[in-house]
């Protein structure tokens, strides 16, 4: 070793971290370092800047130890060390460990790890085989000092997180016989001789065989001991700093091993109780290391032996009294940091033992302390953090649909808690507690980083409860729902204005009643039909009650209503059983599409109508063999609502649609053809009137018949209001004639060309002549009129149209076209809502196109089909902006390359 280059790297390192020196001095000063560590020598002057006897800063001292880690990692197999010189250093990181560190409350935790990740890069390379003492001089150590172990037990742990824990390249080049020494190390003799009584192989080509030291205890064994010394003395608030960290290194040692080492050890050195104990010590780091142990030990795969040994125990013998002390110690207080993270560690904990001891799929042992664990994890449930009780509800969906414990008694027990407590969270009134409620503000803020994570974890946790409601209410059908009918009943009860927000607490919870009853009708399904079942009759019975209940409801808050009539359609499958309320049913829907447009918003009675119209249809989709016997009747209301113009396009889709899908659905409907041209023709023939052919035959008519020139004329001149509001009502005339067709049409295709009935698809593409023309030619006049030369001598008002705005940039994101805002109708929103209406009927045109191509042959056999579809497609690209181009692709292309018959 040469003096003047430890010199010389001691003034190096001091340059570096000087602040007053220039870059190019600090640059120089580090090269010299780096082509250091490639010098044979490297070890032996890390050696010397580390140990402690030489007295050097902390960051010199790293540095050193640095140094001899590179040499480690990086030329131990590169031909440049000779055996001594491994040796050598093997001899120096040895000394390292064991007397060239600070004392126990002086050295820097870094240094310590750093000094411990050194004896174990040289044990995995040496150890089992070159380094056969590695294990004595652990213990050498362990039992020396407080400052050496603490050292012995990073050592181990930092040992065993490389072999059986990270993915680590060197310990994966070994794992066979670092795995086998580290069962041997952890284990005692006579557990060793048990489970392998001619000791435990290692990698076969080394024919490597260990049985373990005679006499040895085991490392598992010693951690107990130690532990069983020290977690009294972590109850007391005056505990020691040395003890502490000692504890701390034991239990992080035990939760890097638990999942690995052999049960009997575990069970034979009393962890488990250990562990326990832990938990409820009051320094949060102590707790924070036991509740890793536990969940290391509850998420641990085990064999029905293996749980006899250290899962029941913890069951059965107080381990959950204690772990429910921990829990109800800290559930009351606003917690944070490690605190709070000890908190969720033991709740994760706690839903994995459920979760992958009691309801493992093997597992046919009922544990004695099962109620504890399911009173301890229903309070977890209420917890007041979002997290914490979704966390914990993911343990009740997998209970309750367990084989066995679906049906015990015990959890049966707690089926109506569950159901009053997650009933709650269907009111969605999450983003209210969290401005509302600080304690729920509090976790919200600690929990996610921004709103969007909450409301995204919010949104799971409604999923959730959901899940847990629907498998509940099947194991207790009956009492679940006369209470949920009671909770419909007391939320009819509610008083509303005419206006009411969706997101105020009233009708949050009135919204929350209405899911409560959907999912509980939905979870009844196979019961209401099972006619063997004995509470059969009196569910149906109660249904039909609580429907009677909402069909007699009346209320003129439109948002309220629509909120009713929506949740009618959960009724469908009682329909088939029990029809006796149906035309009561389809009598308020009917009248619901025919609401007065002057009881409240128009936005809101358009929703409303809507609603009804659509929910119609969900009921005709579901049971049109139950409908068709009064196909009749229905048919003539809806021909009386159209005929009187009573109602909106919107509605009248929806209604056509209905009387659709009741035809070509029902099974005893003979005559489906007839349905067919009463419905659909009516409709096409408006498609492909003279008025639309004459719009679709240019861009310039195509302008004219959206109201481009009749809107430029008005951009220049100062209209009353009246008189905008009746350029509006001409120009949506116009325009409604081709949007609603082609909306209607794809309606209806959707309903009626899934499946391979022959029938249908003779049927459309007996159409195809009358669609195809003016739905290529619409396609092709929006791509058309994109050309700014058309619009040259229009208002500058009118070039709007070629910028995205604000609600095309909303229905990118959303998925969703944006409602029309309530306001004042001028000539410049007119303009905004001929540019969204544009995006819509392109939408349609391309969803239109996509349907067309699922009559397979019938379409793709069409002569001189490629040339009119490169003419409407793709004749106008140039002028299709980037987004247009993948929209075109996206949804229109994609079909129709992915639905070619393959003879074509």
């Amino acid at each position: 070793m040469d003096p003047t280059v430890l010199s010389s790297l001691l003034s190096a390192l001091e340059t570096i971290y000087n602040i007053s020196v220039t870059n190019a001095e600090r640059q120089k000063a580090h090269e010299y370092c780096e082509m250091l560590k490639r010098d044979r020598s490297a070890p032996l002057y890390g050696y010397l800047l580390a140990h402690k006897d030489n007295k050097h800063g902390d960051v010199v001292r790293h540095f050193g130890l640095g140094l001899v880690e590179s040499a480690v990692r990086y030329r131990w197999t590169d031909g440049s060390m000779d055996q001594s010189l491994k040796t050598q250093i093997r001899m120096h990181v040895i000394s390292l460990a064991s007397e060239g560190t600070l004392s126990i409350l002086e050295e820097q935790m870094f240094i310590k790890e750093k000094v411990a990740r050194l004896y174990v890069e040289v044990a995995k390379r040496q150890w089992p085989g070159e380094w056969d003492d590695m294990d004595l001089f652990l213990k050498q150590m362990f039992f020396k000092d407080e400052t050496r172990r603490e050292m012995a037990l990073l050592i181990l742990r930092s040992l065993c997180e490389d072999i059986c824990i990270y993915d680590d390249a060197v310990a994966g080049l070994r794992k066979k016989d670092l795995r086998a020494g580290l069962l041997v190390i952890m284990a005692s003799e006579l557990v060793l001789k048990e489970h392998y009584p001619e000791g435990v192989k290692g990698h076969q080509n080394e024919v490597t065989l260990m049985v373990g030291e005679a006499g040895n205890d085991g490392w598992t064994s010693r951690l107990s001991a130690l532990l069983t010394e020290l977690l009294p003395r972590c109850q007391s608030e005056s505990l020691l700093p040395a003890d502490e960290k000692i504890a701390l290194a034991a239990l992080n040692t035990l939760s890097s091993s638990l999942d690995w080492v052999i049960t009997s050890s575990v069970a034979d050195s009393s962890i488990i109780p250990l562990i326990c104990q832990g938990i409820l010590s009051p320094a949060v780091k102590i707790r924070l290391a036991a509740a890793e142990c536990y969940d290391v030990i509850a998420s641990r795969v085990l064999s029905d032996a293996e749980k006899e040994k250290i899962i029941w125990p913890l069951m059965d013998k107080g381990g959950i009294d204690m772990v429910s002390k921990a829990y109800q110690t800290y559930a009351a207080q606003i917690l944070q940091g490690d605190s709070y993270l000890f908190f969720q560690k033991l709740v994760q904990a706690t839903v994995n033992l459920g979760e992958i001891q009691v309801c493992g799929k093997r597992n046919a042992h009922t544990p004695e302390g099962l109620s504890k664990l399911l009173r301890l994890l229903y309070a977890m449930s209420s917890h007041p953090s979002v997290l914490i009780s979704s966390i914990a509800s993911y343990f009740w969906t997998t209970i309750l649909q367990h084989e066995k414990f679906s049906k015990d008694p015990n959890v049966h027990s707690f089926v109506p808690p569950l159901l009053e407590l997650y009933s709650g969270y269907l009111a969605k009134d999450f983003e209210n507690r969290r401005q509302n409620d600080a304690v729920y503000r509090h976790f919200a803020s600690i929990d996610f980083d921004s709103v969007s994570e909450f409301r995204a974890k919010a949104a799971q946790t409604f999923q959730k409860a959901v899940d847990v409601i629907h498998l509940g209410v099947p194991v207790v059908p009956l009492d679940a729902f006369m209470w949920v009918a009671n909770k419909v009943a007391e939320a009819l009860k509610t008083q509303f204005p005419v206006q009411v927000a969706k997101d105020s607490s009233a009708f949050q919870a009135f919204d929350g009643a209405l899911t409560l009853m959907e999912v509980t009708v939905s979870s009844l399904k196979d019961l209401i039909n099972d006619k063997s079942h004995p509470q059969s009759p009196q569910v149906l019975g109660a249904m039909n009650t609580l429907l009677g209940m909402l069909i007699e409801y009346n209320v003129n808050c439109p948002v309220v209503l629509d909120r009713v009539v929506g949740s009618l359609c959960a009724f469908t499958d009682m329909f088939r059983l029990n029809s006796t309320l149906l035309f009561q049913s389809l009598d308020k829907l009917f009248k619901t599409v025919e609401y007065p447009k002057a009881n409240g918003p128009e936005n809101e009675i358009k929703e409303l109508r809507r609603r009804a119209a659509n929910t119609l249809v969900k009921i005709g989709r579901a049971i049109p063999n139950t409908l068709f016997p009064i196909y009749g009747e229905v048919e003539s209301v809806v021909q009386r609502l159209i005929q009187q113009n009573l109602i909106w396009p919107g509605e009248k889709r929806a209604l056509l649609t209905f009387l659709l899908v009741i035809g070509f659905n029902a099974e005893m409907a003979h005559d489906k053809k007839a349905i067919f041209e009463k419905v659909v023709l009516p409709v096409l023939n408006d498609f492909q009137s003279a008025n639309l052919q004459e719009a679709l035959s240019g861009p310039k008519n195509f302008m004219a018949f959206i109201g481009a020139m009749e809107l430029s004329a008005a951009a220049s001149k100062s209209l009353q209001p009246q008189e905008i509001e009746q350029l509006q009502s001409t120009i949506m005339q116009r325009r409604t004639q081709l949007s609603w067709s082609i909306e209607t049409l794809v309606s209806f295709m959707k309903e009626t060309t899934s499946g391979k009935d022959p029938l249908k698809l003779q049927l459309w593409s007996s159409c195809l002549g009358s669609m195809l023309p003016n739905l290529l030619s619409t396609v092709r006049c929006l791509n058309a009129i994109l050309d700014s030369s058309l619009w040259r001598d229009l208002s500058p008002d009118m070039t709007s149209l070629f910028s995205l705005t604000a609600e095309e940039k909303e229905m990118l994101v959303t998925g969703k076209y944006p409602s029309s805002a309530p306001g004042p109708v001028t000539v410049t929103k007119l303009i905004s809502d001929l540019k969204i209406w544009m995006s819509i009927v392109r939408d349609n045109a391309y969803k239109f196109l996509a349907q067309v191509t699922t009559l397979g042959p019938m379409f793709y056999s069409i002569p001189s089909l490629q040339v009119m579809l490169e003419q409407s497609l793709f004749e106008h690209m140039d002028l299709l902006s980037n987004r247009q181009i993948r929209f075109l692709i996206n949804s229109a292309v994609q079909p129709l390359v992915l639905n070619t018959p393959p003879e074509f």
